[in-house]
């Protein structure tokens, strides 16, 4: 899987989880702890598509995207400082800083189908990938 597909996945898999959390809490009225909501048919519904998913972050996929985004990054910058980068190329490289982060999270080389991940992945690397995927992602293809 190239390092796009795999930030592409990360991002499905984050607008997944918590389209199934908002639904599930929904459901029962309010909100639901992130073991409640593995038990909900809301989870049930998507389960396949959770696993498939989760199938495909495996160590390798991670560290993989890991190389591109810091291969992507030296390009843009090609050893200048950052006073000397446009506008464009900051933006672009500050983007790849922070989907290289998300990449090296501790939580994220230890991918498991389990509450305290799913509670991380929507709270925390969800919104760092919905701010840089439009940017990213076309720099990785």
């Amino acid at each position: 899987m190239s390092a796009a597909q795999t930030v592409q996945n990360l991002l499905h898999l984050g607008v997944l989880l918590k389209d199934v959390y908002v639904k599930a809490s929904a459901a029962a009225g309010g909100t639901q702890t992130w073991p409640e909501v593995m038990n909900s048919p809301s989870f049930k519904e998507v389960e396949k598509l959770v696993d498939q998913s989760l199938s495909h972050l495996s160590g390798a996929e991670i560290q993989n995207a890991i190389v591109s985004v810091r291969s992507k990054q030296t390009a843009i910058r090609r050893n200048r400082p950052l006073n000397q980068m446009s506008v464009d190329e900051i933006k672009q490289y500050s983007d790849l800083l922070d989907a290289e982060h998300l990449l090296v999270h501790r939580q994220l080389q230890h991918v498991a189908k389990s509450p305290a991940f799913f509670e991380w992945f929507v709270k925390e690397a969800l919104p760092t990938l919905l701010s840089v995927a439009k940017v990213v992602v076309p720099l990785l293809l």
